[in-house]
């Protein structure tokens, strides 16, 4: 049997509480220990051998810590990242690394000085519709994809999620969920040659931040792609769609139910999730089991010194064009 890996999660936020939640199904990782500033979160904590603590060198010098889950405000990572490696202490770092690609290089660096394994949660590599939409992509069954549009839209209610963008967001929708939508675009539709446009704008939460961006990229294998990302302050049931056009079929990716494969006129549809009518319940159902093996993986990094799924040149890769998008962006 597969022994767990003794953890703590710095940050326990809503990011960190959904991860401390994953981790109670996995039969890897064992949470010892949480950093978190605002006391008034230790109760919330689960688990009664499970020890908050609200100093970071405390944290650090919890007895049987063997690797630690950065979860906290972006801002605070590359603090974090060099107190953990200066300490030898494996990292799970939460996206996006850093707040820009710069500093997201440093992290990289000092983890790579000090000889301290670090992988990034990408959750969504984890997440059967992604892995089936990879599968049929490499399979050739639409021939070769053209043109990808993507959208992320994220409703924020409960209002723990606007507490969530109030708290712990630290420059607007795409410094906080923008590295998905381009980590995506990387992955299904290759490296980025040239970013042809992008416009940031706030037009849903009052000016409070920018809260809709808008991409359109050319890829190096001839790939042409289009995105839409933004906030809203009500719930979306259906947030995130990407559309992938090949030459033999097209598919339509579908966070919250599966895919539709139109292979020639024939349509197929591939659920991976049942829907049980609650919103709460279903984004647990679809979403805390990735993160599980996102955790699982980061367990097999440390313990048996696998590779990640997710490779750290291309979360590096997404933080480029990430921080590219984000300097040139119009603002309208």
């Amino acid at each position: 049997m597969d022994r767990r890996l003794n953890v703590g999660i710095a940050g326990y936020g809503f990011h960190g509480q959904s991860l401390h939640q994953a981790a109670l199904s996995s039969k890897r990782i064992n949470v010892v220990a949480v950093l978190e500033l605002d006391t008034s979160k230790h109760k919330a904590i689960s688990g009664a051998s499970v020890v908050p603590y609200e100093k970071q060198e405390d944290f650090f010098r919890h007895s049987g810590l063997e690797a630690v889950i950065i979860a906290s405000p972006v801002a605070t990572h590359r603090e974090l990242v060099t107190t953990a490696a200066k300490a030898g202490i494996p990292i799970e770092l939460e996206k996006p690394m850093a707040v820009t690609y710069t500093e997201s290089l440093q992290a990289a660096e000092v983890a790579d000085k000090y000889a301290v394994p670090m992988m990034v949660g990408m959750t969504t590599h984890y997440r059967p519709e992604m892995q089936e939409a990879d599968r049929i992509i490499a399979s050739g069954e639409l021939g070769d994809i053209r043109t990808i549009h993507e959208e992320i839209v994220i409703g924020l209610e409960p209002e723990a999620l606007m507490g969530y963008v109030a708290e712990e967001n630290q420059g607007g929708v795409l410094l906080e969920n923008g590295i998905h939508l381009i980590d995506h675009l990387l992955w299904y539709g290759g490296p980025i040659k040239k970013l042809l446009s992008a416009t940031i704008s706030s037009r849903f939460l009052g000016g409070f931040h920018e809260d809709v961006a808008m991409l359109h990229a050319l890829h190096e294998g001839g790939v042409e792609s289009t995105s839409h990302l933004q906030w809203m302050p009500y719930r979306e049931s259906n947030g995130f769609k990407m559309k992938l056009y090949g030459t033999k079929g097209c598919m339509e990716i579908r966070g919250l139910d599966g895919l539709r494969i139109n292979r020639g006129g024939s349509v197929q549809d591939i659920s991976c999730y049942q829907d049980t009518g609650n919103y709460i319940e279903h984004f647990a159902a679809r979403h805390l089991p990735g993160v599980t093996n996102q955790l699982n993986d980061f367990a097999g990094f440390v313990l048996d010194k696998k590779a990640p799924l997710v490779p750290l040149q291309h979360v590096l890769e997404a933080h480029k064009w990430l921080d590219r998008a984000y300097m040139r962006a119009r603002r309208v």
